[in-house]
């Protein structure tokens, strides 16, 4: 099964969107407030991303591709460093349940 760059976009643009379910369901089973800046932070990311899968490649597109780009890294690192913040916070939570 050879697959072309469109038959790709289509598979890439639905994976897309269920992990932009995912993010938003994910919310639903934490107790934690981080977890909801993180679901809009993945959100924006997971839409920044279709944004430039489903760009079209022309000469005139190109800062505009680059402005996503550095927009989508922006995103990734903000995920990263919430998502480190949030996993301490829970450690120092489950370690004070633990001494008491």
């Amino acid at each position: 099964m050879i697959f072309d760059f469109s038959s790709l976009r289509v598979i890439l643009n639905d994976a897309l969107y269920a992990l932009i379910v995912l993010a938003i369901v994910k919310p639903f089973l934490s107790i934690i407030v981080l977890t909801t800046q993180l679901l809009f932070l993945e959100i924006g990311f997971v839409v920044i991303l279709r944004k430039l899968i489903l760009i079209e490649i022309i000469p005139e597109e190109l800062w505009l591709m680059v402005a996503l780009g550095l927009m989508s890294a922006l995103f990734f690192g903000l995920i990263l460093a919430t998502s480190k913040i949030n996993t301490d916070i829970c450690c120092k939570m489950t370690e004070s349940s633990l001494q008491s």
